[in-house]
């Protein structure tokens, strides 16, 4: 009876670790095995309702497509997916943001059970106040990162000065900076550092009290007639560069910064001060919650103008570009339609080469004598520029004109290409001899079109060279969103949308994130300048607005939830204007890239795109301008473009960047850097290096199956000996 008994439990034993052994199994072949979807077990059966997921192509795959998860936290994507390769991100208030690699997508077919496991995020929760009145401060910008880098999130404080961050926060250690980004202005910034945090529960009470800045404020005025001069950048920086803020003069020429000032000694710099030289003025004192006045007076930019014709018939050239150097000082201009250029910013006295291209075409002339506040006029130049055919006409859909559209001629006399307008409309005037074409038109999200034997003769219009695209049939991914656990946090409620009054000296309200698709065609060469050359150096007015440095404050309140993070708000900005460049990446992919600030896209080459074998993406190019001064850039770079990682960091010729920073939304990473202003490499790597989920799943199967062994082993010993005793 007692061998029976034995060998009863020796068989259930058995059996045990077989079931467990197989579940185990099935969850180590599922993991490695299943390419497109994560492993869901039992025990993650809580649905995340309202989820955002995002699918971004990979490997030189520009397709993507959204959408929102159910009550059940199902979720299908149905629109834009080319076939490809894709990564899958869900994103969720209370959870940790979660991507699934690998997802493999054919155009017209069905990617089904993408499923994603969600981790629950910790929270941290507070009030911002000022330090000498105790009233709440609205609009503060509340951030926080992990002592290790590894996790951030931000907020923005309501009208009672609360706010709570609750989405990508795992357990650890932050840092937690409150600070005047948004409307908040005219305080220090201040950090509660060491803060624990755990997920799935709320650090609350991580309370800060602000401290008022110092202040400066002053008139920019004409060194000569003592005129008031709008639109001047007045920018701010510690004599340690730690600290810094920036402002635009008004109609009276007046401004003040009034932003994370504390006491210590500034420098004020004009940022490319349109029609003058930059006067830098140090030792400015500055203490903390008092104001400094420091008055300017700017001397008048010497000026080059001339005019630019072609060599063959002398017909004006637009759309040339002119470059001016002399030691360290640059200028730059674009000839208008009737080919006069003009350069009138930041040229000091001496001589300079000037440098005029069109094309393959160029010209140089090494001694051009400048005198500050004086025109050195009639510097022209003749170019060659071969005669060219012309192919236009008009891109659509079903639903109306395509913007953006690639269009594109061959043919053995020439080539040549362009993008369509916001009419669909395109133009090409260019490289293009008498002889036959053919004219390719690609769009995303549309079936690509040609047309052959395409008529081209030079000096010669070929028009109503039109295209109809149809809509390409897209692939499908659908899954479910799903955790261990429900949120413990409620759904913050979304800060106002309502905008504070700006004051005179700062930002207008915050110009929104782009769309993912360019709404109209970027501009193949800079902004011409105006049609006639002033015989006299005119008043600075400012022509763009730049984007945000760090520790700059526009007036305005953020649209997105206090759980989301926002493209940095625009502030105006100097000449030449921000224009989109069109990067090729090593695989041909063609990358729109929105590049502002006072580093320009004219300033801008050798801009590549590149995915390294350690999982991570690298954005990189040459940023040339005037030495000596102080610059600042913001990229709009596409998530579709980062084939693989996350978390950007700039370096600045090899060395990590002081003053950096990056926002990111659904569709979109908005990455800022500042520098002082000569040749620099830039490098904006996109790394992250987790443990594969493969890897995890291979890891813990392994452990469960040694485990289970082990104990099967102990199991066995002790029915060895109770059979022995019993014998």
């Amino acid at each position: 009876m007692i061998k029976n008994k034995i060998t009863a439990n020796l068989l259930v034993a058995l059996l045990l670790v077989g079931v467990i052994a197989g579940i185990s199994i099935t969850t180590l072949h599922s993991s490695v095995n299943n390419g497109t979807s994560q492993f869901v077990n039992a025990a993650t059966s809580v649905p995340v309702p309202g989820a955002s997921v995002s699918a971004s192509g990979t490997s030189g795959n520009i397709g993507s497509g959204s959408a929102t998860a159910n009550a059940q936290g199902q979720y299908t994507i149905t629109s834009f997916l080319d076939t490809g390769t894709y990564s899958v991100t869900a994103s969720a208030p209370g959870f940790i943001d979660q991507q699934v690699d690998n997802v493999v997508v054919t155009a017209g077919a069905q990617t089904s059970n993408v499923n994603i496991a969600m981790n629950v995020s910790g929270g941290i929760s507070g009030k911002v106040t000022d330090a000498a009145s105790g009233l709440p401060v609205y609009l503060a910008f509340v951030n926080v990162e992990s002592s290790d880098g590894a996790s951030s999130g931000s907020a923005v404080t309501d009208a009672n000065g609360n706010y709570q961050i609750i989405q990508n926060l795992q357990t650890g250690t932050y840092n937690v900076t409150a600070g005047y980004i948004y409307g908040a202005t005219g305080y220090l910034s201040g950090t509660q550092t060491g803060i624990f945090v755990t997920a799935g529960s709320m650090t609350s009470n991580v309370n800060i009290a602000l401290v008022h800045s110092g202040a400066i404020t002053g008139t920019v005025t004409d060194v000569n007639s003592h005129a008031p001069i709008q639109g001047i950048l007045v920018y701010a920086q510690s004599s340690d560069g730690a600290f810094s803020d920036y402002a635009l003069t008004d109609s009276s020429g007046q401004f003040t910064l009034k932003n994370n000032l504390p006491t210590g000694t500034y420098s004020l710099t004009e940022l490319s001060p349109t029609g003058y030289l930059t006067n830098r003025i140090s030792g400015v004192s500055v203490t903390t919650g008092q104001t400094t006045t420091q008055n300017i007076a700017l001397n008048p930019s010497g000026v080059i103008a001339g005019r630019i014709t072609d060599i063959s018939t002398g017909q004006p050239i637009s759309g040339a570009s002119v470059s001016a150097i002399f030691g360290s000082t640059f200028g730059f201009a674009t000839t208008n339609a009737t080919g006069y250029y003009q350069i009138s910013t930041g040229l000091v006295t001496g001589t300079y080469i000037v440098s005029a291209n069109y094309y393959l075409s160029s010209s140089i002339n090494p001694s051009v004598a400048v005198v500050a506040g004086q025109t050195a006029s009639n510097v022209n130049f003749q170019l060659t520029v071969t005669p060219s055919g012309t192919v236009k006409g008009q891109v659509t859909s079903s639903t109306g004109p395509l913007s953006f559209a690639y269009v594109s001629v061959q043919g053995t006399a020439g080539s040549g290409s362009n993008y369509t307008d916001s009419n669909g409309n395109y133009i090409i005037s260019t490289g293009l001899g008498t002889g036959s074409y053919t004219v390719n038109v690609t769009a995303t999200g549309y079936v690509s079109q040609q047309q052959t034997g395409v008529s081209v003769s030079i000096n010669q219009v070929t028009a109503n060279v039109n295209f109809v695209l149809a809509v390409a049939p897209s692939g499908t991914i659908s899954g479910q969103v799903l955790s261990s656990q429900a949120s413990p946090f409620p759904t913050p409620t979304p800060i106002p949308t309502a905008t504070p009054t700006p004051s005179p000296t700062q930002a207008a309200t915050p110009t929104p994130s782009p769309s993912p698709t360019p709404t109209t065609a970027p501009t193949l060469t800079p902004t011409p300048v105006p049609t006639a050359v002033p015989t006299a150096v005119p008043t600075a007015v400012p022509t763009a607005v730049p984007t945000a440095i760090p520790t700059t404050s526009p007036t305005s309140a953020p649209t997105t939830s206090p759980t989301t993070t926002s493209k940095p708000s625009t502030t105006p900005t100097p000449t030449p204007s921000p224009t989109t460049i069109v990067a090729t990446s090593g695989t041909g992919t063609k990358v729109n890239l929105e590049i502002s600030g006072s580093i320009t896209s004219s300033q801008i080459s050798n801009l590549t795109i590149t995915s390294g074998t350690n999982g991570t993406t690298t954005v990189s190019f040459t940023a040339t301008g005037q030495s000596g001064t102080t610059g600042f850039s913001n990229m709009t770079i596409p998530k579709s473009a980062v084939a693989q990682g996350t978390t950007p960091k700039i370096y600045i010729d090899n060395q990590l960047a002081a003053n950096q920073g990056y926002t990111q939304d659904t569709n979109n990473y908005y990455v800022w850097y500042t520098t002082q202003f000569s040749t620099h490499q830039i490098s904006i790597v996109f790394n992250t290096s987790p443990i594969p989920e493969f890897q995890a799943s291979v890891i813990l199967s392994l452990l469960a199956i040694f485990t289970v062994v082990a104990l099967a082993v102990m199991l066995v010993r002790k029915l060895g000996k109770s059979k022995s005793v019993g014998a």
